[in-house]
């Protein structure tokens, strides 16, 4: 989840934080339906890592996007 804010804030402030959004929405749908299909334990924590760092990259920019667009 460090590594998916990291990544992921830093590609909000280049690409615009609605796009890094979406995307982290993406990558999070895209492996939790991958995770229980694989059929190895490696494989899995690789899923389980890439899941993490999706969710972890949403959370900075979940609050940031809501922040923006919430009246005054």
């Amino acid at each position: 989840m460090m590594f998916g804010a990291v990544g992921w804030g830093t590609c909000s402030d280049l690409k615009g934080r609605s796009v890094a959004f979406h995307a982290t929405l993406f990558f999070t749908l895209l492996f939790v339906v991958a995770s229980p299909l694989d059929a190895t334990f490696p494989m899995l924590c690789i899923a389980t890592f890439f899941l993490g760092s999706a969710i972890g990259g949403s959370l900075p920019t979940d609050g940031t996007l809501l922040l923006e667009h919430m009246p005054r």
